[in-house]
């Protein structure tokens, strides 16, 4: 049986192994019926007691924990979107950050394009006037 460390399940195992021992002493003792069945009904009312003080307190605990559940998926939460809300704002940063590279990129590249079709265009028309002085 898992145990969940208030000790809870050794309290019962103890109420129960106590109250079968007592049952089986009453069966066994050398007592007339009527007074065998009066022990056997006050013995399960005490377990009827104990068992209900019991589930009272096994309600208890279980709505603590429970509780104590509910704060920490709350507090999770918040933290897992803290953490997101990060994460995206460093995305966003950082894709800023290439989209800027990229633009550059493709003005130092369009710059060059544009010489290089300068410097095309010039020998071009330096080949065409040595070909019409000749």
């Amino acid at each position: 049986m898992a145990s969940n460390g208030n000790g809870s399940d050794f309290v019962l195992g103890f109420i129960l192994g106590t109250v079968a021992g007592a049952v089986v002493g009453l069966l066994l003792a050398p007592e007339p019926g009527e007074e065998t069945r009066r022990k056997l009904r006050e013995k399960s009312e005490e377990l009827k007691i104990r068992g209900d003080e019991l589930g009272a307190k096994a309600k208890e605990q279980s709505d603590i924990l429970s509780a104590k559940a509910m704060e920490r998926m709350g507090e999770f939460s918040v933290e897992a979107k803290h953490r997101a809300d990060e994460l995206v704002t460093k995305g966003k940063a950082a894709m800023g950050k290439q989209s800027d590279a990229l633009r550059e990129a493709y003005e130092e590249g369009k710059g060059a394009v544009a010489e290089a079709a300068e410097e095309m265009q010039e020998k071009f028309q330096t080949a065409k006037r040595g070909r019409k002085a000749k």
